[in-house]
């Protein structure tokens, strides 16, 4: 029997989140929030953790915040590929993936990249790690960050993933292509910009062939 590949969503359960609630409230009354009833109602009554621990700390909502640091961006004299850059980390950084800032740098055409990433670090949009690689801060905010940019520039996965996966190191390649094909409506064209693509290894060709096989599986299991 075939293995399925599928996303596990980690929400907050509404029993959790008052507990999370009285928790912080239980020395003084939040200085927003009068009930938990309205901090839940502000949350909408769905979403992940570090969302409502954000909510109750801050008194807004982590997509309202972090939605106003990307449009406070797009306000400013920025080269489009800094956006792209930025979507680019985001949209790997969902499932724990990395990019290459040699190799995006050189994908994207963009000569001032460290200025990007400067300010991207300064405004605790990504961060840089050993190996000159740059990652998202955390899933959730990817997240946010990403769906935010895609509505900006009403742009979708398929518009950045060609962009993106000649920028992962071989490992990672799969795992990122099993999400986009997890969440995309399948469609040949995406399969022929695959093979269009060019790797410096034979780890990235393989971990495209392996995503071949098991996308094959997928849609006739």
């Amino acid at each position: 029997k075939a293995i399925q590949y599928e996303t596990v969503e980690l929400t907050l359960s509404k029993e959790e989140a008052e507990l999370i609630y009285e928790g912080v409230t239980q020395d003084e009354p939040h200085p927003f929030f009068r009930s938990f009833d309205d901090a839940w109602d502000m949350f909408g009554g769905k979403g992940p953790l570090i969302e409502f621990t954000y909510l109750l700390t801050s008194n807004q909502t982590l997509s309202k915040r972090i939605q106003e640091q990307v449009n406070a961006l797009f306000q400013k004299d920025i080269d489009d590929e800094w956006y792209t850059l930025l979507q680019m980390v985001s949209f790997v950084g969902r499932v724990g993936a990395t990019i290459d800032v040699r190799k995006a740098k050189e994908m994207l055409q963009c000569r001032n990249i460290q200025a990007a990433i400067q300010r991207f670090k300064d405004e605790y949009l990504v961060r840089e790690i050993p190996g000159n690689k740059l990652e998202a801060l955390h899933p959730v905010r990817a997240q946010i960050i990403y769906d935010t940019l895609c509505q900006i520039t009403c742009s979708s996965s398929r518009d950045i993933i060609s962009l993106t996966i000649p920028c992962l190191s071989a490992n990672n390649i799969h795992y990122v292509l099993m999400d986009f094909f997890s969440h995309t409506t399948f469609d040949m064209s995406d399969i022929k910009n695959l093979a269009k693509l060019e790797f410096d290894n034979w780890e990235g060709y393989s971990s495209v062939i392996k995503t071949m096989l098991w996308l094959d599986v997928k849609r006739y299991v």
